[in-house]
């Protein structure tokens, strides 16, 4: 019995000096019963908890500015091509008064300013009746150059010459490559800088080439001398 109780004291030295669980099991078995053994945390441990922020989005809104430009292109000057003296010299030519021709200018089919001088009657230089001129003024770039590419197209033929063919006639007195176009009863020349390219046609029913080119040449040879038209 002394026995027994010395090594109780001993035991419970033992578990005094290992802790608390040791002590329960001790005491549980002291007492007859079985109590399971539980893994706590330490008291010294704080719980972490871990917090996730979800990260903020950030929306950048730029403000696109659009400007717009409103580009005016400003057309090209409208020179005055039917001209009072131009009158004067087709009425000497064709034996009427100044006033009974009339004249319109509009833009041609070629964008460039073209004046139509109708004469109701003439009464020389050829059959009497009606005789319609017009003056077209073409100001584009390279006249000269314009001017010797149609005459050298006109005059090519590929093949065999087709019939009725009859090439453009070089006119004296009118500059470099002036000529006189039989298809087109017109007469084409440069004024004196080569600033413009001049296109004089005649509509006269029942005259002569001769009596065309005669009119035409005339007309021409007034608007070669103007250096500059007035707008």
């Amino acid at each position: 019995m002394r026995t027994r109780r010395t090594v109780a004291i001993t035991l419970a030295v033992i578990c005094a000096g290992a802790g608390g669980p040791a002590l329960a099991a001790v005491a549980g078995r002291s007492n007859g019963a079985r109590v399971a053994l539980t893994e706590t945390a330490p008291l010294n441990t704080v719980p972490v908890t871990l917090t996730q922020t979800a990260p903020t989005p950030t929306t950048t809104t730029t403000d696109a500015t659009t400007t717009s430009s409103t580009t005016t292109t400003t057309p090209p000057p409208q020179f005055v091509v039917c001209l009072a003296s131009a009158r004067r010299v087709i009425a000497r030519r064709l034996g009427v008064k100044t006033t009974s021709i009339s004249d319109r200018q509009f833009l041609a089919t070629n964008g460039m300013p073209q004046c139509n001088y109708l004469i109701a009657h003439a009464h020389r230089g050829g059959p009497p009746g009606k005789v319609s001129l017009t003056v077209n003024v073409d100001n584009g770039p390279q006249a000269h150059w314009r001017l010797m590419r149609k005459v050298v197209e006109a005059e090519q033929i590929f093949g065999p010459v087709p019939k009725g063919f009859r090439p453009p006639i070089g006119i004296h007195g009118l500059g470099d490559n002036a000529s006189w176009f039989p298809a087109l009863d017109q007469l084409m020349a440069n004024n004196l800088r080569a600033r413009y390219l001049l296109t004089v046609g005649v509509i006269w029913h029942g005259t002569t080439q001769a009596q065309k080119i005669a009119i035409t040449r005339a007309v021409t040879l007034f608007y070669r001398h103007i250096r500059r038209l007035p707008a």
